[in-house]
């Protein structure tokens, strides 16, 4: 459960984008997805 505290920044950045129009570069696209992929691991199992 602890594990869902690491979305906290990606949550926070695509709320940044959808309401502010902040632009996403490549580096945080990808570490948006790494962490997503590290939540859902933990999750899983």
């Amino acid at each position: 459960m602890s594990s869902l505290f690491f979305l906290t920044p990606a949550l926070s950045t695509i709320e940044g984008v959808i309401l502010f129009s902040e632009g996403l570069g490549v580096l945080a696209v990808i570490g948006l997805v790494v962490a997503l992929a590290e939540v859902w691991m933990t999750q899983r199992s």
